[in-house]
Order: C-alpha cells, then structure tokens, then sequence
C-alpha cells in the first residue's frame, strides 16, 4: 500500500478536524485552571489521532461490506478501489487502537480512575443513543 492510499484510507484530510476541538479544551484547560501538563496534552493528542484514524478506517470498510452498488464498491470506495483485504484492514485497526487504548490507559491512571468511569458512561451512552436515534430517523424519514 503506497502513502496516498494509505492517507485516503484513515482519511488524513479530516484528522485535522480533530485538531480544533483538542486545542480549545487546552486553552480552556489553560484559561480557567491555570495548568497544562505538556506531557500528557501530547499524549492525549497521539492517542485521540490513532484512535479517530482507526474510526475512519472502520467507517470505509462498513460503507464497502455492507453497499449494495458495486460501481461504489469498484470505483469510489478506497477499499474495493485499492483491493485491500479485510485481513489487513483488521490488523491495521488492531494497530491503531492498540497503542491508542494503552494511552488512554497510562493517562487514566496519572490522572485518575473517576475519568475512566466517566468515559466508560459516554461511550456507554452514545453506543445506547445512537441505535435509537439511527431507529428514529429511519421511522420518520419513511412514513
């Protein structure tokens, strides 16, 4: 896999867009608590980039898996465009979110445990909202 395969792949464009909401929770952090830990503001920022690398990778293999066109699977989809396999594909996500989850890890216990409770509560939550909103939409976009 060549480099401008791969950047289409986890969609490097976009991870920038991951950049704004980073910087404005430094700055906050800064402004109102007077303290930054340059450290683990670092280490956040590579685990939040490999982790949203991995959803970007995740989202373009479920687009191609679960099409119906075969002219989007064939010509516009990167994976089926590229041909790369599923077997790579799992084992580039196990290589993204490995280090990314050993982060949040390290982090959570330099900062504390109560941050991992709260994290575990809103991946909980958006994994519960968004069925029923995706159930919702469906329901009232078709009647």
């Amino acid at each position: 896999m060549n480099l401008s395969t791969f950047t289409e792949l986890i969609e490097f464009k976009i991870l920038g867009a991951s950049a704004f909401p980073f910087s404005v929770g430094l700055f906050f952090s800064w402004y109102f608590l007077n303290s930054v830990n340059g450290l683990y503001a670092a280490l956040f920022f590579i685990a939040m980039i490999l982790f949203d690398a991995a959803v970007n990778v995740m989202d373009n293999y479920n687009d191609f898996h679960h099409s119906d066109a075969e002219e989007y699977k064939s010509k516009t989809n990167i994976v089926g465009r590229a041909n790369i396999s599923a077997t790579f594909l799992n084992s580039l996500l196990v290589a993204l979110i490995g280090p990314s989850a050993a982060i949040g890890l390290y982090l959570t216990t330099k900062v504390g445990y109560h941050y991992f409770g709260w994290g575990c509560f809103a991946l909980r939550s958006a994994c519960c909202i968004q069925p029923v909103h995706t159930r919702f939409l469906a329901h009232h976009l078709v009647n």
